[in-house]
């Protein structure tokens, strides 16, 4: 193998040549792309979701009595609230 890689050797039938000095990346373009670029999406969006669920449990945790009293929630709500794990909603 003249400088050729044993792995790029078995994938250059089914993958292009690299550009001209870069690096070779994955076609987003056909069927699958779309769907890849959705499931990126949704995955980040529950990324996303999961955090902002834990900050706000955060900051319920962090409440007095007083700050409690003006949301609504007793001391025993705010506590199983602030002890669920992030991906409970």
């Amino acid at each position: 193998m003249s400088g050729t890689s044993r792995i790029a050797a078995f994938f250059a039938p089914t993958l292009p040549a690299a550009p001209r000095g870069g690096a070779w990346m994955a076609p987003m373009t056909g069927r699958r792309g779309p769907r890849v670029a959705r499931s990126l999406a949704g995955v980040g969006a529950a990324v996303r979701a999961a955090w902002l669920r834990q900050r706000s449990r955060a900051r319920i945790a962090g409440l007095d009595a007083r700050g409690l009293r003006d949301i609504g929630m007793t001391y025993a709500e705010a506590e199983h609230e602030a002890n669920k794990p992030f991906w409970h909603a």
